[in-house]
């Protein structure tokens, strides 16, 4: 979908930017990238990393050469492509912080909901860019606050080993 965005068959702000479907594949490389270290295959980790951004600019390459990066949202996302899975790469070995954890559990109810808190806020073209960005901020908080951590305790319950059983 995003490839079918990117050439200009689908309207890129759906499809190459804002929605899922579109955008899929950037959310599991980026777990792909974490089963990688988390398996300590470093080496495969680190072939991915430096994969995509190149990629990613021949994408870009051919599409300037073909006016596809005039498309709305195609030099966004690919820039953000070619940046982020290095970045995650390259801070993966250092430990997490607080805030860190805080801004993961943030990220994909912010990215689910920015969008729509921009459509509904009143004279979203001109009013203050940091109030809708907070108020954006608050929806993705109270997502994962009252649906997604819930979901995941949940989850979590029923995947743990029963009481008494040999399982660790």
């Amino acid at each position: 979908m995003y490839l079918a965005a990117f050439v200009g068959r689908l309207p890129t702000e759906w499809f190459g930017y804002r929605l899922l479907p579109g955008v899929l594949f950037i959310f599991l490389l980026g777990s792909w990238l974490a089963d990688l270290h988390r398996q300590g295959r470093w080496n495969a980790a680190r072939l991915l990393a430096l994969a995509i951004p190149i990629l990613a600019g021949l994408l870009a390459a051919v599409g300037a050469g073909a006016g596809k990066t005039a498309i709305p949202y195609n030099p966004e996302t690919l820039l953000g492509l070619a940046l982020a899975l290095p970045l995650l790469h390259l801070l993966a070995p250092r430990p997490g912080k607080a805030w860190d954890e805080r801004a993961g559990d943030l990220s994909y109810g912010l990215f689910l909901c920015h969008f729509l808190v921009f459509w509904l806020w009143p004279g979203a073209d001109t009013g203050p860019l940091a109030l809708r960005v907070l108020a954006a901020l608050t929806l993705a908080w109270l997502i994962h606050r009252f649906i997604e951590a819930p979901i995941l305790a949940w989850r979590h319950r029923l995947r743990a080993p029963a009481a008494g059983s040999l399982e660790k």
